[in-house]
């Protein structure tokens, strides 16, 4: 299909959309990069009349890290999505692997996410990230094996939130799917860590 009449298709968009995106990719959506291109308008109609609604209305918050390491030195960054809006940062510091780098920014954008956001009465925090291992230790609830690990599973403790944790493959094509995308963003702004604000500025444009 070419690019024109890619960009003359309608799009759908919203909070609902991430629950429903299984049933959307069924129904011959693909994902742009920012919304999901429907194969016709009726499609689109379609979808919202059927998917908007039936969405979990119970407190969720989606986080995606990436990080880089090398030589005892971690670059992590976090993106956050809530009931619709985002947030997105990247940190650096000293460390002792890759998989606390990793676990590091999933730490990272659940604080920043559980600030922000503030669950009243628990709810569910999807974690999303290329390294096995942490998704792996995650899953299983493993304590004693990486502190920020054991961190973010108190953390959740902490809030009753109960913890979904999956692996994503890396260095996809990021229209593929939401979490390829997200996942090249924040392999992007862990990339850019050490180059200063500005470069984290233009990326954010």
């Amino acid at each position: 299909m070419s690019q024109r009449r890619t960009r003359d298709l309608p799009t759908v968009s919203g909070a609902w959309t991430y629950a429903a995106r299984g049933e959307l990719r069924r129904r011959g959506f693909w994902w742009n990069g920012r919304a999901w291109v429907a194969p016709s308008s009726e499609a689109a109609k379609q979808a919202r009349h059927d998917l908007s609604g039936a969405v979990d209305t119970s407190w969720s918050l989606t986080v995606h890290g990436d990080a880089g390491w090398k030589d005892g030195v971690g670059k992590w960054a976090w993106f956050v999505r809530w009931n619709g809006g985002r947030v997105e940062g990247a940190d650096a510091g000293t460390c002792p692997s890759v998989a606390c780098a990793e676990a590091l920014s999933l730490l990272a954008g659940v604080r920043v996410g559980v600030t922000r956001y503030q669950p009243k009465d628990g709810g569910v925090v999807y974690l999303r990230n290329d390294n096995l291992g942490v998704v792996t230790m995650l899953q299983q609830g493993a304590r004693g094996k990486l502190q920020p690990v054991d961190d973010l599973l108190d953390l959740c403790d902490r809030h009753r939130l109960r913890v979904d944790a999956r692996h994503v493959k890396g260095h996809q094509n990021p229209s593929n799917s939401v979490a390829a995308w997200v996942n090249n963003r924040v392999d992007a702004l862990s990339h850019l860590r050490g180059a200063g604000p500005d470069a984290l500025r233009r990326l954010a444009k």
